[in-house]
């Protein structure tokens, strides 16, 4: 009855138990059960395992170290075994994969404890955590960020965590880039840091997309020059005595396979040390889930020459104090337009925000709206405002009507040339023909041409333009 009971609560499947040389496959039975204020604690022996699934209101406690594998140590055979035992409480919508990797389950108010070290050496990992849920890790947690593979995910419910009391160990494939970055010296880290923070918080950068990412570190290296950035190179500057030179084409490999893991593996809770890749990880992930405000709409409209609308409408607002304005006619240097927009400070219903009339100087300009919340972190967004097109369009056609001599002026003056032709109304001929470069006022010669009514074309480049003209002497 009892190996019943245990079967119903939980169900563990190692592939080898730890320090025994040949691998076997079995369910592993509870060294020891009790019930401490209400909880069910059970302890189990450390080793390799595949499958954990931890009940509601229960505590597993893993006397040792804890590794995830799906393969056996030394070899590429990949373990088949039957179905695990799921109850009715566990979802498994979304997890399609369940049984091919590794898998550990924690239902709502579940505990997870190991006292040794975790280890991630699965080549599929689920971890589902349920609401109040957590895992607790007393010495080092690894984990393996996996940007080609989907399926290697942590998933978090209301409330749940992972708290790493011990060294936190964050990979990402290839391992090379783990490595280079545990390399670095702390400003070299806090630099990388900043790019990372700021291609998250650009507007204008995809990052879900490569190109996109390429051309933001390019753009954060123009807008904020540094000298460990130099040579398309992360430097070590003379002064320091440690650190590691990291290519600019490493930079670029480095945030497009990271951000490739951030929609699939979650956030979970950091105590004690780190290793400098896990430090990265950590505040790039975190500024990524924790923007304060979801923007749904930015869109600044020219109304006349030098002045400017800018509107825009959240979604949610978590913690937001107020809003800026600034333009710019670069993209580097902003000037200050508005300086304190309240915002609504916690909001999850639509908001609408429009300021009118501001000011510009140049013809091509960009509006930066800047969200600071009360903690005094910001994200900001960028939109452009267009040059107004050289309007191509006749200025002046006089005399009317034309005698011997017509004038004519355009609006402005076209660089590549604009040709000029008259056209006889009743026939269609051609009576005057003629190419100008760079022009905005010509002279025709209309003294020997017969009265009538004639059209007056030019064109520059895809741009054409027509009028009426009357010639009568």
């Amino acid at each position: 009855m009892k190996k019943l009971l245990w079967s119903l609560l939980l169900t563990l499947l190692t592939i080898q138990t730890y320090g025994q040389s040949s691998p076997s496959l079995k369910i592993v039975q509870p060294d020891s059960v009790i019930n401490y204020n209400g909880e069910q604690h059970i302890h189990l022996p450390e080793g390799f395992y595949k499958f954990i699934r931890v009940k509601s209101n229960t505590r597993v406690i893993i006397d040792g170290d804890l590794v995830l594998s799906d393969l056996i140590i030394g070899s590429k055979e990949m373990l088949e075994y039957g179905d695990p035992i799921i109850s009715d409480t566990t979802t498994l919508s979304g997890y399609h994969h369940i049984g091919n990797g590794c898998t550990v389950i924690l239902e709502p108010n579940a505990h997870l404890e190991i006292h040794g070290r975790f280890h991630d050496l699965a080549t599929q990992l689920s971890i589902l955590l349920k609401e109040h849920s957590q895992i607790i890790v007393n010495n080092i947690f690894t984990f393996n960020l996996e940007s080609a593979n989907p399926d290697h995910v942590i998933s978090f419910g209301s409330g749940s965590q992972i708290i790493a009391m011990g060294k936190t160990d964050i990979n990402l494939k290839p391992i090379e880039l783990t490595d280079h970055v545990n390399q670095l010296n702390k400003y070299q880290l806090a630099l990388l840091t900043d790019i990372g923070r700021f291609l998250i918080a650009n507007p204008m950068v995809d990052i879900t997309n490569d190109d996109d990412i390429d051309r933001g570190v390019l753009q954060f290296m123009q807008a904020r020059p540094n000298p460990r950035l130099a040579n398309n190179t992360l430097s070590v500057l003379p002064s320091e005595t440690s650190g590691y030179s990291m290519p600019l084409t490493e930079i670029r490999e480095l945030f497009r396979k990271l951000f490739h893991t951030f929609d699939n593996q979650v956030r979970f809770l950091h105590m004690g040390p780190w290793t400098n890749f896990s430090h990265f990880y950590f505040e790039l992930e975190h500024a990524y889930t924790d923007l304060p405000v979801e923007l749904s709409n930015f869109k600044v409209e020219r109304n006349s020459e030098h002045t400017f609308n800018a509107s825009w409408s959240t979604e949610t607002e978590i913690n937001a104090d107020h809003f800026t304005l600034e333009v710019s006619s670069d993209n580097i240097h902003y000037k200050l337009l508005e300086e304190d927009i309240p915002a609504f400070g916690n909001s999850n219903t639509h908001q609408e925000y429009t300021i009118n009339d501001l000011p510009f100087s140049s013809n091509h300009a960009y509006v930066r709206l800047t969200e600071v919340d009360f903690d005094g972190l910001s994200q900001s967004w960028v939109r452009e405002i267009h040059a107004i097109e050289n309007e191509f369009s006749y200025q002046q056609i006089y005399p009317v009507p034309a005698n011997n001599i017509l004038h004519v002026s355009l609006n402005n003056s076209e660089m590549n040339g604009v040709q000029f032709d008259l056209v006889e109304a009743s026939t269609g001929k051609i009576v005057f023909d003629k190419q100008y470069r760079e022009v905005q006022e010509v002279d025709i010669d209309t003294s020997n041409l017969k009265d009538g009514i004639y059209v007056l074309n030019a064109h520059a480049g895809s741009k054409n333009i027509h009028s009426e003209v009357v010639v009568l002497h």
